[in-house]
């Protein structure tokens, strides 16, 4: 990790004395990567952020940037010397300048240093914010701010960019075409980035690499998108679980698929019909973390118990999960995630690709 381009080590984040996030250590090993962390408001994205930024010191551990160390315990780079650029969720523009004047600030503040050419013209018609150049912050909509926010973080071409929430108040509508548009012009940049967001289609849209806050722990994702949580249940519990799948396999039940040879292929709703995968579905264990990233109440979609062998049987046809459900059950939105107890021991195979597919968190039992 010694050679990645931001490397944070061992840091407590920390605000008001009290630490969000404890003993993290994560990097971006190439300049121009995008980095999402994902988790509910409140749980410690932004300190994060204002931490790298400078705005928050540490006790321990250390911050580098571009081999440069920013912060450690007895060390702490101001932010004005760090060129870093933040844009907060809430609207952070200077009251008494217009729209345009709040938006040249960050030409002006990286001018004659900028390492690739990038216009203000190019920025408004990227972000559609021509019409609201003239206004004040007070007379335009808290979704025109951040997006006027996040031109001013753009035109500053920084080392790296921290954005906070940076499409929460945009329109839905007009949401998706925004995130393709950002990730173009960050790829274009090469602006290395840091997006917080409560919203893991966005976290795995935008983001080369993901992580997630749990339980005051930064946990990061790897490229497929997966998260395992070893041990999440006991081998007695598994033990138990693969007892009472052989229970549901044994059953004639509509709900049992089956291979050509009779052989149980997978079980649909077993939390209906079977007392341990009914408890299963609703345990704490389980659902907390996909609790903790949706952030809110959750209802269960589809529940499943496959016993399908690897290489063996018929093929699973493939789908996207979303656009099958959206057609087929009248999903509303893109908000799930795939939930995977394996009860016997797996590796994770490589996945090439994570766009449009529903991130998953996989707690195997042993």
């Amino acid at each position: 990790m010694s050679d990645s381009y931001l490397e944070i080590k061992n840091v407590d984040f920390t605000i008001g004395g009290k630490i969000k996030v404890k003993n993290a250590s994560f990097a971006i090993e190439n300049e121009g990567d995008t980095l999402c962390i994902l988790g509910p408001s409140g749980i410690g994205k932004t300190t994060i952020l204002r931490t790298i930024a400078g705005l928050e010191k540490i006790d321990k551990g250390s911050i580098k940037l571009n081999g440069k160390l920013l912060s450690s315990k007895d060390k702490n780079v101001e932010p004005e010397d760090r060129n870093i650029s933040l844009a907060f969720q809430d609207n952070s523009l200077f009251p008494h300048y217009t729209v345009e004047k709040n938006i040249l600030l960050g030409a002006e503040r990286n001018k004659g240093k900028r390492k690739k050419k990038l216009s203000f013209k190019e920025i408004i018609d990227f972000l559609d914010i021509e019409k609201i150049l003239p206004k004040f912050p007070h007379e335009i909509s808290a979704g025109e701010a951040q997006r006027a926010s996040l031109a001013r973080s753009l035109l500053t071409q920084p080392d790296l960019l921290l954005l906070d929430e940076p499409l929460s108040n945009v329109d839905q509508s007009f949401k998706e075409e925004i995130q393709v548009r950002l990730k173009k012009i960050l790829n274009k940049l090469k602006i290395t980035t840091i997006i917080v967001t409560h919203d893991s289609y966005e976290a795995f849209y935008l983001g080369s690499k993901c992580g997630i806050i749990l339980n005051q722990e930064l946990k990061q994702f790897d490229e497929e998108g997966y998260l395992f949580f070893p041990g999440r249940f006991s081998p007695e519990e598994a033990r138990l679980l693969k007892q009472a799948a052989d229970d549901v396999y044994a059953m004639d039940r509509e709900e049992v698929w089956r291979e050509k040879s009779g052989v149980a292929r997978t079980a649909f709703a077993a939390h209906t019909y079977n007392e341990p995968f009914r408890r299963l579905g609703a345990h704490p264990r389980l659902v907390d973390p996909v609790s903790q990233v949706l952030d809110g109440d959750l209802y269960m979609h589809q529940f499943k118990v496959n016993a399908k062998a690897a290489f063996d049987g018929d093929v699973w046809q493939w789908h996207q999960d979303y656009g099958t459900w959206k057609r087929d059950d009248e999903m509303p939105e893109p908000r799930a995630m795939n939930i995977a107890v394996f009860l016997d021991d797996v590796t994770a195979a490589k996945v090439t690709s994570t766009k449009n597919r529903v991130p998953n968190i996989c707690p195997p039992a042993i």
